[in-house]
């Protein structure tokens, strides 16, 4: 099943063009990367300018020096490694194939993955990041006597790297791994090979904070997405039930508590909650918490492992059945969608790199036309209230020094320009345009609708209600105005 998923999403990945942060990266990489020995020069004015996280200091790699299709390859392997890794690194015991696809499906559905992981650098950021993590964590328990010199070095050096990928991610870790080494098992009592790695994870987690960028980041004014506990039960919400059952446990059965907190577990819990204290600072809401949802997970399984053998064994075969099936249609469904919207913004980007002087008329899907179990994992043309994914295009595709902003407009009562949108031999002729994929358009107007209302950095673009639902009105060069259904993206606009 982890395979499969590695294999939808670098399909997925080599049909996707460059979008949103994704193609401002690409653009600078460009632009400062001629030759190879300029690749140093760019970390370092990445380090003083934007952060200091590793998952962005080897992102020049994938996006400008290597081909795409091996950066497909690679994330790919990324997804199937994040799943395989999250269902194998706990030591199930009974009924291991039910307990492994659980946390997997868990991990599918319930995780803030939304269409911001359809952009590479958010894939780089978190998934690859947690791939570092969990390969660490498997590192130090599998290699604590390891003897061979070389093997040594190595394992300290990646406990750098993976330490070193992302701050929030490292930091709770290193904290929670240095707790429960010193108070909880004795400094002493760890062997050598595990010490040295525990230091080195930590050294990883602090190489990042050097950065000047990230402290004035810290210390910005900036209006967060939410109140801070707001922040945390919408962004950590398994890390909010972890933290309830364990008080819970505590109050009704102290001595299990204390048993369970000397353990791995101990990791697990401490992660997670300076984790949540991360979110609760950061102001940013939903994909802020996904570490936290990921030691929380790990934590859930660490303690509930037992329970798995009790199942019996044609539960467990039921069980194992039905989550293997529901996974299966909700990535196929996925994945359709998504290629099917991978066309439909390569036409778009095409068409506007052509001719950035006309707006676009193209028949298109957006993500409330998606059937729900597809979970808004999609990435297709910008909304027309994405103003940060338009004005990225804008800057980055046309040729010209002052292009009409992009904008991609359809209504199924105006002539549709292209109707043969979807060569890709991988969709069936019947999944052209599929029944469970229906269009809704917009509609244009001669002058701007009563009661609508201006909007703040929005380049013109007007408010209104309609029918009990928020619609976008944006000017267009002929003077008519075209009026769409808003649609808020949970994960906002990147």
């Amino acid at each position: 099943m982890a395979a499969a998923i590695g294999l939808v999403y670098a399909w997925l990945g080599a049909g996707m063009s460059f979008i949103g942060d994704d193609i401002g990266y690409y653009s600078g990489m460009s632009a400062s990367i001629r030759h190879l020995w300029e690749y140093p020069l760019w970390v370092g004015r990445h380090i003083l300018s934007t952060n200091g996280r590793m998952a962005n200091l080897i992102s020049p790699i994938f996006y400008h020096l290597l081909p795409q299709w091996i950066f497909c390859l690679v994330n790919g392997a990324a997804y199937a490694a994040f799943y395989y890794l999250m269902a194998r690194i706990l030591p199930w015991g009974r009924r291991t194939l039910t307990a492994r696809l659980a946390v997997m499906a868990v991990v599918a559905f319930t995780f803030p993955w939304w269409d911001v992981f359809m952009l590479f650098i958010v894939a780089l950021n978190y998934l690859w990041t947690t791939v570092a993590v969990l390969l660490f964590l498997v590192a130090i328990y599998k290699y604590e006597h390891a003897s061979n010199k070389a093997l040594r070095w190595a394992l300290v050096l990646f406990a750098v790297f993976a330490g070193w990928m992302h701050e929030a991610a490292g930091l709770p870790l290193a904290g929670a791994l240095l707790i429960y080494a010193i108070w909880v098992k004795g400094w002493p009592t760890i062997s050598p090979m595990r010490r040295d790695m525990i230091v080195a994870f930590c050294i990883g987690a602090l190489m990042g904070m050097l950065s000047p960028a990230m402290w004035r980041r810290i210390f910005q004014d900036k209006i967060p997405d939410d109140t801070p506990l707001g922040l945390v039960l919408k962004s950590c919400w398994i890390g909010c039930a972890l933290v309830v059952a364990v008080a819970v446990l505590w109050m009704a059965r102290p001595e299990k508590a204390k048993t369970l907190m000397r353990g791995p577990f101990c990791v697990f819990f401490l992660a997670t909650c300076a984790s949540m204290c991360i979110v609760a600072a950061g102001g940013i809401l939903w994909r802020s918490g996904f570490f936290a949802q990921v030691y929380a997970l790990l934590a859930f399984g660490w303690w509930l492992r037992p329970k798995a053998g009790a199942l019996s064994r044609r539960v467990s075969a039921t069980l194992s059945a039905i989550l293997i099936g529901v996974m299966a249609d909700h990535f196929w469904a996925f994945c359709v969608c998504q290629t099917i919207m991978n066309i439909e913004l390569s036409e778009a980007l095409s068409r506007y790199a052509a001719d950035p002087s006309k707006e676009i008329t193209l028949r298109y899907h957006n993500e409330p036309d998606l059937p729900w179990h597809v979970l808004r994992k999609t990435r297709g043309v910008p909304d027309t209230d994405d103003f940060y994914l338009l004005s990225t295009v804008t800057s980055h595709y046309p040729g010209l020094t002052d292009p009409r902003p992009f904008g991609c407009f359809y209504s199924p009562k105006e002539p549709v320009v292209a109707d043969s949108i979807f060569p890709a031999t991988f969709i069936p002729e019947s999944y052209g345009y599929p029944d469970f994929m229906p269009i809704e358009g917009g509609w244009y107007a001669d002058s701007i609708p009563e009661g609508a209302a201006p909007l703040r950095d929005s380049s013109g673009r007007y408010s209104i209600t309609v029918d009990g639902r928020e619609h976008i009105v944006t000017p267009l060069h002929d003077g008519r105005y075209f009026i769409n259904a808003r649609d808020l993206d949970p994960s906002g606009s990147y």
